[in-house]
C-alpha cells in the first residue's frame, strides 16, 4: 500500500494520485503512514514524570471536589428557593460546576502539552486566597474545604517550579508533532 505524503491517506498499490487530496504519488517513494502524537510524559525522567502525574491527579481531585460542591449548592438552592436563599446558592452551584469543567479542560491540556503550568498557578494564586476568605466570610464550609485544597495544589505546583520549568523546556524542544510522516527514497 502507498500512503500520500501530503495527507497520509492509504492508497492502492500503483495509484498515481491520492484518492483523498489528489496529491501526485511518486512510485519511487515508500511512504510510511502518519504516526500518533508522542504522549507528554514519554522521555521525561522519573522525577519529572512523577511530579507531573501528581499535579494532574491533584487537579483532577480539585475538579471533582468543586463539581460535588456545585451539585450540592444546586440541590440546596432548589430546596430553599421558596425561602429566598436558593437563588444565590443556585448561581454559585452553576459557577462552581462551570469552573470545575474549565479546570478539567486545563488539566487535559497540561496532560497533552505541559507548557505554562507555573504561569497558570501564579495567575490563580491570588484568586484562590480570595476565595478562601470569601467562603469563610459567608460561612460556606464546603467552599472553604475546596479552596484550601486548591491552595495545596497551587503550593505544590509553585514549590515544584524548577521541575515544571525543566518539563516545559523539554516539552517545547521535544519532537512532538501530530501527523509526523517519513518518506524514504528507494
Amino acid at each position: 500500500m502507498a500512503y500520500c505524503s501530503q495527507c497520509g491517506t492509504q492508497n492502492t498499490e500503483g495509484a498515481r494520485f491520492c484518492r483523498n487530496c489528489g496529491q501526485g504519488i511518486d512510485s519511487t517513494d515508500i511512504t510510511v503512514p502518519m504516526t500518533r502524537a508522542v504522549p507528554a510524559q514519554q522521555n521525561m525522567d522519573m522525577t519529572e514524570q512523577q511530579t507531573l502525574s501528581t499535579l494532574l491527579s491533584k487537579m483532577k481531585t480539585s475538579s471533582g471536589i468543586w463539581t460535588g460542591i456545585g451539585i450540592y449548592q444546586l440541590v440546596a438552592g432548589l430546596a430553599t428557593l421558596m425561602l429566598g436563599y436558593g437563588v444565590l446558592s443556585i448561581i454559585l452551584g452553576i459557577w462552581n460546576i462551570v469552573q470545575s469543567s474549565k479546570e478539567k479542560k486545563t488539566r487535559l491540556e497540561f496532560e497533552k502539552n505541559p507548557v505554562g503550568i507555573v504561569a497558570y498557578f501564579e495567575r490563580n494564586r491570588t484568586s484562590t486566597i480570595v476565595f478562601v476568605f470569601l467562603n469563610l466570610f459567608f460561612g460556606a464550609f464546603l467552599g472553604v474545604i475546596g479552596s484550601v485544597y486548591d491552595l495545596t495544589v497551587n503550593s505544590y505546583a509553585l514549590n515544584s517550579r524548577d521541575t515544571f520549568d525543566r518539563i516545559e523546556r523539554w516539552a517545547k524542544n521535544r519532537p512532538y508533532t501530530v501527523g509526523v510522516q517519513t518518506t524514504v527514497q528507494q
